[in-house]
């Protein structure tokens, strides 16, 4: 859970600075608009059953940084 939470603070920091002299630069408000999704789930990551198997849990954790990686990726492309 930790990984998915600094993956996306390095990601939106990352963003921020490197977009920061371009015209149309990532803002705060366009992380929070663009990844409410990502966030949400975020928020949720306590919630994930632990009677789950643990490769189970350790894949979905996995496939929430992709997730992540990915709206950033996508972000930073346009």
């Amino acid at each position: 859970m930790m990984k998915a939470i600094v993956r996306y603070y390095e990601l939106a920091q990352k963003a921020i600075v490197e977009t920061s002299k371009r015209a149309d630069r990532i803002s705060h408000d366009l992380l929070k608009n663009q990844t409410k999704v990502q966030i949400d789930k975020l928020k949720s990551t306590n919630r994930v059953n632990p009677k789950l198997d643990k490769k189970e849990i350790v894949q979905h954790y996995a496939d929430l940084c992709d997730e992540i990686s990915t709206v950033f990726k996508n972000m930073m492309n346009k």
